[in-house]
Protein backbone atom coordinates (compact mmCIF):
# COMPACT_ATOMS: atom_id res chain seq x y z
CA UNK A 1 0.00 0.00 0.00
CA UNK A 2 2.77 2.58 0.56
CA UNK A 3 4.74 1.90 -2.32
CA UNK A 4 1.81 2.47 -4.00
CA UNK A 5 1.41 5.58 -2.84
CA UNK A 6 4.95 6.11 -3.97
CA UNK A 7 6.53 5.55 -0.89
CA UNK A 8 10.75 5.22 -1.56
CA UNK A 9 11.52 1.85 -0.63
CA UNK A 10 15.54 2.58 -0.59
CA UNK A 11 14.61 5.37 2.36
CA UNK A 12 16.28 4.79 5.33
CA UNK A 13 14.27 4.74 8.81
CA UNK A 14 15.75 6.11 12.26
CA UNK A 15 18.51 3.76 12.53
CA UNK A 16 19.18 4.43 8.78
CA UNK A 17 17.70 0.72 7.50
CA UNK A 18 16.64 0.83 4.27
CA UNK A 19 12.25 -1.68 4.24
CA UNK A 20 14.82 -4.29 2.50
CA UNK A 21 17.47 -4.13 4.78
CA UNK A 22 14.43 -4.79 7.35
CA UNK A 23 12.54 -7.50 5.53
CA UNK A 24 15.88 -9.52 4.99
CA UNK A 25 16.99 -9.60 8.55
CA UNK A 26 13.14 -10.34 9.31
CA UNK A 27 13.12 -13.41 6.85
CA UNK A 28 13.51 -16.64 8.58
CA UNK A 29 12.72 -19.53 6.54
CA UNK A 30 11.22 -17.64 3.50
CA UNK A 31 9.12 -15.71 5.65
CA UNK A 32 9.20 -12.86 3.91
CA UNK A 33 10.11 -13.64 0.37
CA UNK A 34 6.94 -11.60 -0.69
CA UNK A 35 7.67 -8.31 0.86
CA UNK A 36 11.45 -8.55 -0.67
CA UNK A 37 10.11 -9.59 -4.41
CA UNK A 38 7.39 -6.48 -3.95
CA UNK A 39 10.57 -3.99 -2.64
CA UNK A 40 13.00 -5.01 -5.51
CA UNK A 41 10.60 -4.41 -8.28
CA UNK A 42 9.58 -1.14 -6.58
CA UNK A 43 13.82 -0.29 -6.72
CA UNK A 44 13.89 -1.32 -9.95
CA UNK A 45 10.68 1.21 -11.51
CA UNK A 46 12.33 3.95 -9.28
CA UNK A 47 15.67 3.19 -11.45
CA UNK A 48 14.40 3.40 -14.09
CA UNK A 49 11.96 6.20 -13.60
CA UNK A 50 15.15 7.95 -12.45
CA UNK A 51 17.26 7.39 -15.59
CA UNK A 52 13.75 8.74 -17.57
CA UNK A 53 13.81 11.86 -15.51
CA UNK A 54 17.41 12.64 -16.44
CA UNK A 55 17.20 11.76 -19.66
CA UNK A 56 14.02 13.94 -20.22
CA UNK A 57 15.73 16.63 -18.32
CA UNK A 58 18.98 16.24 -20.68
CA UNK A 59 16.52 16.65 -23.98
CA UNK A 60 15.31 19.84 -22.67
CA UNK A 61 18.27 21.45 -21.89
CA UNK A 62 18.94 21.12 -25.45
CA UNK A 63 16.28 21.80 -27.09
CA UNK A 64 15.97 25.17 -28.72
CA UNK A 65 13.48 26.73 -30.95
CA UNK A 66 16.10 27.88 -33.40
CA UNK A 67 16.55 24.11 -34.42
Amino acid sequence: MLLEEGADPEEGNGEGKTAIEIAQEANVNGSHLHVLSLLRRAIQINMVRSEERRVGKECRSRWSPYH
